[in-house]
């Protein structure tokens, strides 16, 4: 994967922690292309993953970013090919491009009506009620505490009885949004 290193170098990526892992900041979303290798040795499948800076995390793996995705492979049976590399780097950053700055990314605005539809949902693997989470996150991040709440009450109501962590978030948002209103 030395040939990943160069290519990736090129358009201002880092490796990180000698993994197959190259990210760089893009406006508002820390971005992450990885080259996970096939167990076999025969690709490399190209994962993406964007993590919203607001969520001040630091360094990530693609595995831990917030939005994830499997763009493809390259062929490895008879080496890596060079230009088929340069060509599978130069797509995963094309398709990354879109994904900069959050007003591209975050459209939603009613979450009962908008987050069936909510395109996210078809381009990353993500929950429903993950994504209803980072809602949450990215509109008390911009100071638009009402939508948070908005977000945070459906978010609630979409997530199973067993599933405490992210009940118990969108419970504390809410109680957090119920004092900030009694103070007004």
């Amino acid at each position: 994967m030395k040939q990943a290193k160069e290519i990736f170098s090129k358009y201002g990526y880092s490796r990180l922690n000698r993994t197959n892992n190259y990210y760089k900041v893009q406006k508002d979303f820390y971005t992450v292309i990885y080259f996970q290798r096939k167990s076999d040795g025969t690709a490399y499948f190209v994962n993406i993953g964007l993590h919203p800076l607001f969520l001040e995390s630091g360094l990530l793996e693609e595995v831990d970013c917030a939005l994830r995705t499997r763009l493809g492979f390259v062929d490895n049976r008879n080496g890596m090919d060079r230009a088929e590399l340069e060509k599978t780097v130069q797509d995963a950053i094309d398709f990354t491009a879109q994904f900069s700055s959050y007003p591209t990314v975050f459209s939603s605005i009613d979450p009962e009506k908008d987050l069936e539809k909510d395109w996210l949902l078809k381009h990353f693997s993500i929950t429903k009620m993950n994504l209803c989470r980072l809602y949450v996150e990215y509109y008390d991040a911009i100071d638009s505490k009402k939508l948070a709440l908005d977000f945070a009450n459906y978010g609630l109501s979409i997530t199973p009885k067993i599933a405490s962590v992210p009940k118990n978030f969108f419970k504390t948002y809410i109680r957090s949004g119920e004092i900030i209103k009694t103070t007004y």
